[in-house]
Formats: structure tokens, C-alpha cells, sequence
């Protein structure tokens, strides 16, 4: 479905207030702030299906071209160029693109196999599909949550638009709690009953620690409790040691 200039301008902010909300609250690490959003638009245009199956092909074809424009020795931009002729170059010839393919973030996709293909070369292949999947997986969810949005946010007049993106970044950004993939970090920390067991050796420290932690809301207090336990098992360890 083609997007006219209002729908996207109504939800282009919305889109990258939900990629920004998976970086900080949830965690998720995306290529980018902005591509899932990107891409999310251009899934909602092509409809999932078919976007997904572009998205695909154009991610096989980069990646597939990656090691042997990196054996080119050639200066970055020259790289990048290569990188979109190959992902241009394979839809075109296999027909997967017309001219109502103009929302396609050509640019965007080029960039996710670069950062795609660092990533595996510095980190893995696993590192590297993850990331992308992650992308991928972000970008889809954030365009199905636009389709169940979109009547209403078009229909707004474009202040009332504005005014509803610049909402939902605010609050997006004044985010300050845990992100949901940080919590599993403390499942060995936390007891049975999702509070942080304290050896009676350190109950003095951690009362002392937990005192001195700052002030703050109900979602602070495991990450308070959790920062005193590990500091008391750090200075109990320190005074066996010695």
C-alpha cells in the first residue's frame, strides 16, 4: 500500500519512537536507531510478504558480495557503492522491484551489510546473524504495530501528529530503569523468592550500602539491593584473602 506524504510524515516519528524504545527498555541491539524504523515504513508499504522476501534476497545478495569486495582493497565509499550495485543489481534482475518500490531504503539496507558483515568478521558468524535477525525482527514488529495504528494517526492534523511523536520520544527518552535483556545478568544474584540472599557476614555492609544508595523509584530498588549484595561479596572475598 503506497504511503502519501501526511501518512508518512504521521508515522515516521512514531516508528522510530518504537526502534528507540527497543534499543533503551528492551534492549535489543539493532544496526542503527533509525534503520528498524526505516525499514518498518518500507515493510509497511510493500506489505510483510513481499517485504520480507526483498529484505531477504537484498540481505543474501550484500552479504554474499561482502568478502569479495573486502579482498578489493578499495577506500570505504568505493566499497559501499559495490555493496549497492550487487543488492540493486539482484533485485532488478530478479524482478522483485517495479516503480511502486520507492519507499525501499536502498541506502539503509547497504549500511545493514556493512555493519552485518563487521560484525561477523570482528565478532563471529553468530554475533553477526543476531544482530541482523534482531534488525530484522524489530523492523517487523514495529510495522505491524504501525498497521494497527495507522487510520488513527493519519487522521490527526499533522500538528496533532507532531505533537504525539515529540510525546513519545520524551518519553521514550526520560527512560532511566533497567533494560528487559539486562535482568537475566542478575538471576544468579536473585533467590527464590526474586530478592538478592545476603550471607549473614555482609548484612552490615549491605544495610550500609543499601543506606547509601540513592534514593530512587520502586524500579531502582533490585538494582540498589543487587549493587549491595555484589559489593558485599566483593569485600567478604577481600577480607578471607587476607
Amino acid at each position: 500500500m503506497e504511503l502519501t506524504a501526511q501518512e508518512l510524515l504521521a508515522l515516521l516519528p512514531v516508528a522510530a519512537a518504537a526502534s528507540i524504545a527497543a534499543r533503551v527498555i528492551v534492549g535489543a541491539r539493532t544496526i542503527g536507531v533509525f534503520a528498524p524504523a526505516l525499514l518498518a515504513i518500507a515493510v509497511l508499504e510493500l506489505g510483510i510478504m513481499r517485504a520480507t522476501s526483498v529484505l531477504l534476497v537484498a540481505m543474501v545478495a550484500g552479504l554474499a558480495a561482502s568478502p569479495l569486495i573486502e579482498r578489493s582493497k578499495l577506500a570505504r565509499p568505493a566499497r559501499l557503492g559495490l555493496i549497492l550495485l550487487a543488492i540493486t543489481a539482484t533485485l532488478v534482475g530478479s524482478g522483485m522491484l517495479d516503480e511502486r518500490d520507492s519507499a525501499l531504503p536502498l541506502v539503509v539496507l547497504v549500511s545493514v551489510v556493512e555493519r552485518t558483515w563487521e560484525t561477523h568478521r570482528i565478532d563471529g558468524p553468530r554475533a553477526g546473524v543476531r544482530i541482523l535477525a534482531t534488525t530484522l525482527a524489530v523492523a517487523l514488529l514495529v510495522a505491524l504495530g504501525l498497521s494497527a495504528t495507522r487510520d488513527g494517526l493519519t487522521g490527526l492534523h499533522w500538528l496533532e501528529v507532531t505533537a504525539v511523536g515529540a510525546a513519545a520520544l520524551v518519553a521514550v527518552g526520560r527512560y532511566r530503569g533497567l533494560r528487559l535483556s539486562e535482568l537475566r545478568r542478575f538471576d544468579t544474584l536473585l533467590g527464590s523468592d526474586g530478592t538478592a540472599p545476603v550471607e549473614p557476614v555482609a548484612d552490615g555492609v549491605v544495610g550500609a550500602a543499601l543506606h547509601l544508595a540513592p534514593a530512587g523509584g520502586a524500579s531502582f530498588g533490585i538494582l540498589n539491593e543487587l549493587e549491595a549484595k555484589t559489593l558485599a561479596t566483593g569485600l567478604a572475598n577481600d577480607g578471607a584473602a587476607r
